[in-house]
């Protein structure tokens, strides 16, 4: 993504002050420690999720044909929606943020917005030498042919979206409809055995990058993120939280993703631009949302951050529960992919993403208010 996370600071870790717990043994605590036990199942499943992808491109490279592409398409559809679920786990040192991790992990695994064209050079450039998953992290947002370098991205679910959809197809503007790559790209075009070799380099790393996440929230893994999460104080552990919560929704949802978006008008601003899955995205992210507010995700379930702020202001939990709701019927409320949205000459369409835009900037304002009613400092990345 485009902003970079940031540590808790010690200013942070001194200015928390919270109460223990209650009667029902809800605290700070048991709090932090669930939301690390949903983390650890959220990004497990995330990773299966890279896994099955990675199987059906290779089913694809072994078999190229029209179905195996449109296989292949399908399992990254899938594999996106525990990944997107897991997005408030960001900006306080996490694992994705590149905790225990060489690098960031989140820069290889969900960058964008990306530069087709880099890619494509690469694939052609008869210098670069083997594609493989070593050339894809040297290469990742680094300066290359021209262009911005944060959009020369090679890595992560993005470069895998446009290596099987290819260019996404504007048809003149408000008739915009998913790429439509060939799959003879990867059978009779020149270039078809490097651009082989940099799917599966791809949809290995994306494997790797996701192990390396999911190892730092195992509660097997001595010494790992999850370990020092728990065992330092509560109340600074739960600052992150909520310094995750407010930097995603006010920063990187209303602002870069949603908010610029609309500013520009540019198609190729969306989060999914080749696929036209941007919609689903964003409500996947609000959903991630919901359900670490509640602490619950398939069979984890616990005490929940919602649970903690109804005993300092039942108001103020309830309102929260109606603001990501909001978020998600304005998604849903959306008429058309998002790159038709947030044209110029698409008024209602401009206005229907503004509102996505005004509740995500909403809920991000409430944990600002939730942080108050804790007497819990947060960091929001603004």
């Amino acid at each position: 993504m485009k902003f970079r996370p940031f540590a808790l600071s010690a200013a942070l870790a001194a200015s928390v002050v919270f109460a223990g717990c209650d009667s029902d043994g809800l605290s700070p605590e048991s709090v932090v420690e669930n939301y690390a036990d949903i983390m650890f199942a959220k990004y497990s499943d995330a990773l299966s999720g890279a896994e099955d992808l990675q199987i059906a491109i290779q089913d694809f490279l072994d078999s190229p044909s029209a179905g195996t592409l449109e296989d292949a398409r399908d399992a990254w559809i899938a594999a996106r929606v525990p990944y997107q679920r897991t997005e408030f786990a960001r900006f306080f040192g996490t694992p994705i943020d590149g905790a225990n991790a060489d690098g960031e992990p989140e820069t290889r695994i969900n960058a964008w917005p990306l530069d087709e064209a880099r890619i494509e050079y690469i694939i052609g450039d008869e210098d670069e030498g083997d594609i493989d998953v070593d050339l894809l992290i040297d290469l990742n947002l680094q300066p290359g042919t021209g262009g911005e370098p944060e959009k020369n991205i090679t890595a992560g679910y993005h470069a895998i979206e446009f290596l099987l959809w290819g260019e996404d197809d504007f048809n003149g503007g408000f008739n915009s409809v998913p790429g439509d790559r060939p799959y003879t790209d990867y059978t009779t075009d020149e270039d078809a055995d490097n651009r082989s070799d940099f799917l599966a380099a791809a949809a290995q790393l994306l494997v790797d990058d996701l192990t390396t996440v999911v190892e730092g929230w195992d509660p097997e893994v001595a010494g790992n993120f999850r370990e020092e999460f728990l065992a330092q104080d509560a109340l600074v552990s739960l600052g992150g939280i909520l310094s995750g919560l407010a930097t995603l929704t006010a920063f990187e949802m209303a602002g870069e993703r949603i908010g610029a978006a609309v500013d520009i008008g540019d198609q190729e601003e969306e989060h999914s631009c080749f696929s036209d899955n941007t919609i689903n995205d964003y409500r996947d992210t609000a959903v991630g949302i919901a359900e670490i507010y509640a602490g619950q995700y398939g069979s984890v379930s616990g005490p929940s951050l919602k649970e903690l702020i109804e005993q300092a202001s039942p108001d103020l939990a309830g309102r929260i529960d109606t603001e990501i709701q909001d978020i998600i019927d304005a998604m849903d409320a959306i008429d058309g992919p998002f790159d038709q949205a947030i044209l110029e000459g698409n008024p209602v369409g401009n206005a229907q993403v503004q509102d996505v835009r005004i509740a995500y900037e909403t809920l991000g304002e409430s944990w600002e208010d939730v942080a108050s009613a804790l007497d819990v400092a947060v960091e929001n990345g603004l």
